[in-house]
């Protein structure tokens, strides 16, 4: 014979603060906020003919950047490779956009090798879009 029972169990709704708190986090996460500082890297490299030259930029102590896009001049004869060893990270090419913010931390390197295959010396602008973020607790003034 049968006997039936039947168990319910209430199940716990997730509070409204939790919610917000999760959608403020993801905000945060991808948009810079009115504290955050922009940065906005602008640089003209003069790579000599037949030449490799390898430019690295460190993210200070105290501070978090988000990357949106690495650029430099399609130049010929020039050929472009972006490295960002924290995250194992290597595209080739001139430009790369981000469509969701890349996070690196303090002292995180990137890296551009910039090989000129050229008889010519070639004046290549480089530029790095983004912004910056103060670590919470710690005080420094610049990026």
């Amino acid at each position: 014979m049968l006997r039936r029972e039947v168990v319910v169990k209430e199940l716990q709704k997730p509070r409204v603060e939790e919610i917000l708190e999760r959608i403020l986090e993801i905000f945060e996460e991808n948009f810079p906020t009115p504290e955050d500082e922009q940065l906005y890297a602008v640089e003209t490299l003069n790579v000599p003919a037949l030449s490799e030259m390898t430019v690295i930029w460190i993210v200070e102590r105290g501070w978090i950047g988000y990357l949106k896009k690495l650029y430099a001049d399609a130049v010929p004869e020039t050929t472009y490779e972006w490295r960002i060893p924290f995250r194992d990270i290597v595209f080739r090419g001139n430009e790369i956009p981000f469509y969701k913010p890349l996070r690196i931390p303090e002292l995180a390197e990137v890296i551009l090798k910039i090989t000129n295959e050229s008889i010519e010396t070639q004046d290549i602008d480089i530029l790095i879009v983004g912004w910056a973020r103060k670590i919470r607790g710690r005080g420094v003034e610049t990026w």
